[in-house]
């Protein structure tokens, strides 16, 4: 059995500059980031430091309070809102845009088929993201 004193445990809070305490989502991106969904946005984390995305300061951000966050065969983020809004993030030119509104909260889910590409069950019916 291992000690628990053999495990590395750090953690970060708002102190620490995570821009609000409530991660509702976390993904390990291809290029090595954290993105964690907030109820304050996105936020990159690379191992030292946070950035936080949202409405008042990224072109397309519709929705803050989010529950989940995801990435694509191609490197976006999926972004899920409380409200119900799909947002698709590009990491590269720091830009949103919505792809659905469900304006039902908790209402959008996903699952990634077997040949990657996502699905998502929305209150209008079945969905896939193509791309």
């Amino acid at each position: 059995m291992v000690a628990q004193s053999d495990y590395v445990h750090d953690s970060w809070t708002v102190e620490d500059g995570l821009p609000v305490k409530s991660v509702t989502g976390i993904v390990q991106a291809q290029s090595g980031y954290l993105w964690l969904s907030t109820f304050d946005g996105l936020v990159r984390f690379d191992g030292a430091r946070f950035s936080a995305f949202n409405s008042s300061n990224t072109k397309g951000f519709a929705q803050n309070r989010l529950i989940s966050v995801r990435e694509t065969t191609d490197g976006m983020l999926l972004l899920v809102s409380e409200a119900g809004v799909l947002q698709l993030f590009d990491p590269e030119q720091k830009t949103a845009q919505v792809l659905a509104s469900d304006a039902k909260p908790n209402s959008i889910r996903s699952w990634t088929g077997p040949d990657g590409r996502i699905w998502f069950g929305l209150k209008q019916g079945l969905a896939i993201l193509l791309g």
